[in-house]
């Protein structure tokens, strides 16, 4: 399955989500990066829409971030 290329528009997205979760710019800008290539690994292993595969990788950092925060 070809993968689609990472859009800047999703990068900066998730930068934001990920600075709003507490990283800084630098670290919450290669977070992103690594969310959205993991996101099209499991899509390919799960045979998945590579959006699923993020919503669900995005779940589980929020929930590892609310257990971190408690």
């Amino acid at each position: 399955m070809r993968k689609p290329a990472e859009s800047k528009s999703e990068i900066k997205m998730l930068t934001e989500v990920c600075v709003n979760l507490g990283a800084n710019r630098t670290q919450a800008d290669t977070m992103a990066k690594q969310l959205l290539k993991r996101a099209d690994q499991l899509a390919d292993e799960r045979g998945i829409a590579r959006e699923e595969a993020l919503r669900q990788l995005l779940e589980l950092v929020a929930v590892s971030y609310t257990h971190l925060r408690a």
